[in-house]
């Protein structure tokens, strides 16, 4: 019997061959894309599941409440984590991360790298995490200062051919580091990866360890809990908000704010944490949805082609089921043979689509930025789309199995069967469902274009453009700073230079500032940046009352500038010439008020931020460069480097890329949902193309009468097109307030947006009725040219 249906199937294939290839393509081109953005979505829900506790390990966040305004911070108390596990049984260990925001020098012998992604962590970092370990003692790896533990692929980088282990490398050319470990490269599953871990015991060797200890303004790392899972998270919240107002309480209120905090579970991090200072980008659950969205629309419109096609061919086989009635065959049996021709066509789309799937896999994954597991790992994602695909055979099977075993063979045999009502109207259901979701997908695609275009293109309150930022790494370069700026700007192509304690598109720290006529133990949360006196200038920034830092006045190394947002929260009519003080009681007269920046993503509002003279902090160095003269300049500029310090390679970035990495997120998201959308409208289109020509088929020997009594190829073309344009026009009725609710809800995650134009609508209905339009006038211009004697010779 399946023999027979498998043969049934096989004929009607090639019978109507252009019919069964659409139907075969499109239901396989929208499980590919399906499959694959399940993969991905899996992917990101799997992040740090591979710690056998991951239930068990949580993150500290760290609240910071000033004068009503809060602030989370992925950051905590650097003391909190031994002290919490000295204290209470529930915690089994902890471990403190930190990582370095510029890269650091590693040298082993005449090799030398600049190595990006270094992390710092306690000894029991192992305890912690389930990182797989290659060589080495988990419990001595990290227990001596001046110690390292390289990953797998960093360890072959240094030491192709001999074990790592007991080896030296140097760190920023004064400190030799003894390799005690190897561990396997981290998950790409991780929401923290790295290329080697410093042992954090060496941070209280240097001048850092008298601060170490302290629980006062030492809110510098990243905490991690493992618990034994015998309290809730609530219950170990309280116990570390007590240790925290013990420790700390008092001190904080004495500066005028409170501080409290928050467990995170480690495996929300990735899709759920958007605070001040992550320990590297994470992803956005926002993204997740709307890629499952997608997919939930690539689907049922692939599947509404299937159905449609399926039953519109269906009335083409009336004659064969009024002959196989009259020859004995029962109904049950005709259900079955049409019920399994469509379970055959989505099995086979089924398989098609794994091999797509697994081809386009790692280009995918390039574009995601991820490293997607494949197809034949995921045996869910095959289980599941093997289910979607035989659902979707099975009710595309069942409309025709039961309307054409329906029939009477009296009837069909004499031709006296009609279609009637129910089939087109189902029909027309089902293209109106499918072009309102791709309505739907056009207008969400072009609002995110216009929406990343405009961050991208947006003035940031500064010139960002031709500046490289170089870091300052050695004490001996910032001595000098003054010296190195004055010989940098002698090279042809550089228009100026300025030193500066941070950089915009890093995150700013914050501190308390009390203003004049406040109490003194109230204060306001307030970001800032330390600079020197050419940065205004460099960085063209525009005044909006009083003036920069200068070297003509003297008082200026007690002088501050802010931007607008923080005049306006100072609540003073009058901000400029007034008094602000620093939580070391620093004195500071207010010399100007520049316009309001965005140093951060535009997915922010604009930070109150307050910019002070440059002590002692010096960090980096930006240079602006002239654009038509760049390569040129930075050859110049490096070898003049090289001249400055030569004891290692020359290091910088520049600033407008920095700031772009805001976006890459959003821009590669941006990239996969316009493909997905155009494959989704394709899928449409196919599925159109397909219909419109089954129905000019139909009305074959209609046109040729209609062609005898004098109509135009116009007039005939428009009767066969109007039909679907009407249903595409409805569609965009439908899918507009869909649209508008979706679109609305996703800009609520930017601060700074452009809003929904009307335009976009506009060109949406337009387009979808263009497209729609011309797939269907295709086929009715073949119909409509086609000579009338051909289809009314058998009349």
């Amino acid at each position: 019997m399946f023999r027979n249906y498998i043969v049934i199937t096989f004929r009607n294939f090639i019978k109507q061959r252009w019919y069964s290839i659409i139907n075969l393509l499109g239901l396989t081109a929208g499980l590919t894309a399906a499959m694959l953005i399940l993969i991905f979505v899996l992917h990101e829900l799997s992040y740090d599941k591979f710690h056998k506790q991951n239930q068990n390990i949580y993150r500290v966040i760290t609240n910071i409440n000033i004068g009503g305004k809060q602030q989370t911070f992925a950051l905590s108390q650097t003391p909190l984590g031994p002290e919490i596990n000295r204290r209470y049984p529930e915690f089994i260990s902890y471990t403190r991360i930190h990582r370095s925001w510029n890269s650091i020098l590693i040298s082993q012998n005449e090799s030398k790298f600049y190595e990006k992604n270094l992390i710092t962590a306690d000894s029991s970092f192992f305890e912690t995490f389930d990182f797989k370990i290659i060589q080495g003692n988990p419990k001595e790896m990290l227990t001596r200062p001046y110690t390292i533990v390289l990953t797998e692929s960093t360890a072959k980088k240094y030491f192709p051919n001999k074990n790592a282990i007991g080896e030296i490398l140097t760190v920023n050319n004064n400190k030799d580091y003894e390799i005690t470990g190897i561990i396997e490269d981290p998950p790409a599953n991780s929401h923290f990866t790295f290329d080697g871990i410093l042992s954090f015991i060496t941070l209280y060797q240097g001048e850092m360890a008298k601060w170490m200890d302290s629980w006062i303004g030492n809110i510098n790392y990243y905490t991690y809990l493992k618990t034994s899972g015998s309290k809730n998270k609530t219950e170990l919240e309280d116990l570390i908000n007590k240790v925290v107002l013990e420790k700390a309480g008092q001190s904080f209120e004495d500066y005028g704010f409170s501080l409290s905090t928050n467990l995170q579970n480690i495996t929300n991090i990735h899709l759920y944490s958007d605070f001040e200072h992550e320990i590297q980008p994470q992803g956005d659950v926002t993204y997740v949805y709307i890629f499952i969205a997608v997919s939930i629309f690539i689907l049922v419109i692939a599947s509404i082609n299937f159905m449609n096609l399926s039953t519109a061919r269906s009335a083409k086989r009336a004659q064969e089921v009024g002959i196989r009635k009259v020859v004995g065959s029962k109904r049950r049996s005709l259900i079955f043979q049409f019920i399994g021709e469509s379970l055959i066509y989505s099995v086979l789309s089924f398989l098609f689509a794994i091999l797509f799937t697994e081809f386009l896999l790692p280009y995918f994954g390039q574009i995601m930025n991820r490293e997607l597991f494949g197809i034949y790992n995921n045996f869910s994602v095959l289980g599941l789309f093997l289910i979607i695909s035989l659902t979707v055979g099975t009710f595309s099977g069942v409309y025709p199995a039961f309307y054409l075993s329906s029939f009477k063979p009296t009837k069909v045999l004499k031709g006296e069967l009609t279609q009637g009502k129910s089939g087109t109207s189902f029909r027309n259901i089902l293209v109106i469902t499918q072009f309102a979701i791709s309505v739907i997908l056009i207008i969400s695609t072009i609002t995110v274009y216009k929406q990343l275009s405009y961050i991208q293109n947006k003035k940031l309150g500064f010139d960002k453009e031709s500046v490289i930022i170089v870091p300052l790494r050695l004490k001996s370069l910032k001595d000098k700073i003054n010296t190195i700026k004055s010989e940098v700007e002698t090279i042809p192509g550089i228009i100026s230079t300025s030193a500066s304690q941070n950089y915009f598109g890093n995150s700013f720290s914050g501190n308390a500032y009390r203003f004049e006529g406040m109490a003194d133990n109230e204060t306001l949360l307030m970001s800032y940046i330390e600079v020197d006196y050419d940065f205004f200038d460099l960085y063209k920034m525009n005044f909006i009352e009083g003036r920069g830092f200068s070297r003509e006045f003297s008082t200026d190394e007690k002088s501050v500038v802010m931007n607008q947002a923080a005049a306006k929260l100072s609540g003073l009519d009058k901000v400029l010439n007034t008094m602000v003080w620093a939580p070391d009681s620093t004195e500071y007269k207010v010399v100007g008020i520049v316009k309001d920046f965005h140093f951060q993503s535009l997915r922010q509002s604009i930070e109150p931020v307050m910019i002070l003279p440059v002590k002692n902090n010096l960090s980096y160095l930006s240079i602006k460069i002239q654009k038509d003269l760049i390569p040129e300049t930075m050859n110049r500029l490096e070898k003049k480097w090289q001249e400055i310090d030569n004891s290692r390679p020359f290091d910088y970035f520049f600033l407008d890329e920095e700031i772009g990495n805001y976006y890459k997120q959003e821009t590669k998201l941006g990239q996969m949902y316009l493909y997905f959308s155009i494959l989704a409208v394709i899928i449409a289109l196919l599925g159109l193309f397909g219909l419109s020509a089954y129905m000019a088929e139909q009305k074959y020997k209609e046109i040729g009468i209609r062609k005898v009594f004098g109509a135009s190829i116009n007039s005939i073309v428009f009767k066969l097109s109007k039909n679907f344009l009407k249903l595409v026009l409805f569609s965009n009725i439908l899918a507009w307030p869909i649209a508008y609710l979706l679109m609305k809800r996703w800009l609520k995650n930017f601060a700074y947006t452009e809003g929904l134009a009307w335009w976009i609508f506009t060109f949406a209905t337009l387009l979808s009725l263009g497209i729609a339009f011309l797939t269907v006038s295709i086929q009715s211009y073949r119909a409509a040219t086609t000579n009338p004697a051909e289809s009314l010779k058998n009349e």
